[in-house]
């Protein structure tokens, strides 16, 4: 954004400011002031500007006479809010309560030897992966995990597990 008085008169679109549009407009950047910041008896202009390459950003912009001087007072109020994106919620696999005992019998005890029936690599290869996941399926529940799209650069996992231990305690 670039605030001031330019002095060169968008209004009267003279050399100066016809030059001035197309430096503006080379950049692709735009004045939002349409009113005249600088009024006298005889004569309004457009000197004070407000140049701005990104429009969205402003929810309002204008001029505002003090009654003082004979130019006005040029604003612009930004819109600073980010907007949030909701967290993706994806499935994952509990590993937290296992019990290993159990799970190293049922792999033990698994019919691994269906697999040698096959002929193709691709079969057997799809019949281990099958009993494989069953077996694990039984012993491990699923749980609903928060998937945050935009982290912050420095937060990582250590603070955000002490952040809800933080949480918890309160």
């Amino acid at each position: 954004m670039i605030l001031g008085d330019l002095n060169s008169d968008l209004l009267a679109r003279g050399y100066e400011a016809r030059r001035l549009s197309r430096i503006l407009g080379s950049l692709d950047l735009h004045n939002v002031i349409k009113d005249p910041t600088r009024v006298t008896e005889t004569t309004a202009t457009i000197i004070d500007l407000l140049i701005t390459s990104d429009t969205t950003k402003l929810t309002s912009s204008g001029t505002f006479d003090p009654g003082f001087s004979d130019h006005c007072l040029v604003y612009g109020t930004l819109n600073l809010h980010k907007e949030k994106t909701p967290p993706r919620y994806v499935t994952v696999k509990n590993y937290k309560h296992v019990n290993i005992t159990n799970l190293k019998h049922n792999m033990a005890s698994a019919p691994w030897s269906v697999v040698e029936i096959f002929d193709d690599i691709d079969d057997m290869t799809w019949a281990w992966e099958t009993l494989y996941k069953n077996i694990l399926n039984e012993h491990l529940t699923e749980r609903k995990a928060k998937i945050r799209s935009k982290s912050l650069p420095w937060m990582n996992s250590h603070i955000r597990k002490t952040m809800n231990k933080r949480f918890i305690a309160l």
